[in-house]
């Protein structure tokens, strides 16, 4: 909304630090009162999602695994929780392209 009204970017740790009064200095009223509430959903959301999180993994016994998925850039808990489980005991692939394959992907 701010790149298509504004013509500028910002991050997203900066459009969490927005304030209302912030807001309705960068958009005339009625673009603002739809930017609060943008807001107001991705906040909403974030919460369930730490919600959820938090009581599925207090359902699920942690491998080492889990916390190296982690560090792979884009995969946050569920995703590395869903590839565990998914995947299991990983030496069950006696090659690379067996893994790839249950994956769904080819080697090249």
């Amino acid at each position: 909304m701010i790149t298509r009204n504004l013509g500028t970017r910002i991050s997203v740790r900066e459009m969490e630090k927005l304030a209302d009064e912030d807001i309705d200095r960068m958009f005339e009223a009625n673009q603002a009162f739809m930017a609060k509430n943008h807001l107001s959903t991705i906040a909403f959301l974030d919460k369930t999602i730490l919600n959820i999180e938090k009581q599925v993994l207090a359902q699920v016994r942690l491998k080492k695994e889990f916390s190296l998925l982690q560090t792979i850039p884009g995969i946050g808990k569920i995703l590395a929780l869903t590839i565990m489980l998914e995947v299991g005991d990983i030496s069950r692939f006696k090659k690379v392209g067996h893994f790839s394959s249950c994956c769904g992907q080819s080697p090249e």
